[in-house]
This record gives C-alpha cells, sequence and structure tokens, in this order.
C-alpha cells in the first residue's frame, strides 16, 4: 500500500511542479530546453500510437506552456516540428538553407522527421541535435532567439 501510494506522489509532485514551473517561465536557458523535452515526452507517451491524440495533446502542451506559446505564435510552423520529432519516424534527411524568416511549414515537417535519424547516427544526445542544427541552420537561428 505504501508503495503504491508514497511513490506515485513522490513522482507526481515533480511533475506537477515541473507543468507549473513550465507554464508561467518566460525565458529558456538550455536545463529549461531539456525539462520542456522530458516533458513532452512523458505529457505524450500515454497517446503516441494515435496520430490525432498525439497531434491534440501536443496543441495542449504548447498552449499550456508559456515558452511554446511564444515561439509557436512567433514562428506558426513551429508545432508540425515537435510533432514530427515527436512521431520519431527515421526518414531520408533534407537540408534546408533557408532563414528563419523564410521556413514553411513544409521545411518544419522534413527537420523534425530528420530528428529520429540524427539520434540514430550520434552517441550522444548533444551530439544529435549539434548535427540536426548543421542540416537545418534555421534551427540554430531558433535557438539563439
Amino acid at each position: 500500500m505504501n508503495n503504491a501510494l508514497t511513490v506515485q506522489k513522490v513522482i507526481q509532485d515533480p511533475l506537477d511542479n515541473l507543468r507549473h514551473f513550465l507554464g508561467v517561465k518566460t525565458e529558456v536557458v538550455a536545463e529549461d530546453a531539456r525539462r520542456i523535452g522530458q516533458l513532452l515526452l512523458l505529457e505524450t507517451s500515454s497517446v503516441h500510437r494515435s496520430e490525432r491524440a498525439l497531434e491534440k495533446k501536443l496543441g495542449e502542451i504548447i498552449e499550456a506552456t508559456e515558452i511554446l506559446r511564444s515561439v509557436q505564435d512567433a514562428f506558426p510552423w513551429f508545432k508540425v516540428l515537435l510533432l514530427e520529432v515527436l512521431r520519431n519516424r527515421v526518414q531520408r534527411p533534407h537540408g534546408s538553407k533557408r532563414a528563419l524568416a523564410d521556413f514553411t511549414e513544409d521545411d518544419a515537417r522534413k527537420a523534425g522527421r530528420a530528428f529520429a535519424n540524427a539520434l540514430i547516427a550520434n552517441v550522444t544526445a548533444v551530439a544529435a541535435v549539434d548535427e540536426w542544427a548543421m542540416t537545418y541552420p534555421t534551427l540554430g537561428q531558433l535557438e539563439q532567439r
């Protein structure tokens, strides 16, 4: 009984705190980005098999997270990028040299689909993200903003 209740409470409290913290924070540092990634994976893991449910859940997370909402407002293709990253399908990467201001939903879809390849091809997640940003310089520009 203790394990069933206490362990669940210990796990749930930090997740609730993380949701609240990310919901109100307006500036992001590297550690926040990692936490946002963890939150996205945790929150979408139960709906991963359903395309429609995944897209709906991602929309809810973006709406509830100030940082993600502000990026989505500035770059309407952002949700498409995250959706393809979360789908985690191995696809042939198509690089893009478009500037941040010229990036389209189609570019975002291709970039998001290429992320799984970068994860497979690299030993660490940091190296994978670096390779991904080199293939899609717009992502590096987005990170700098």
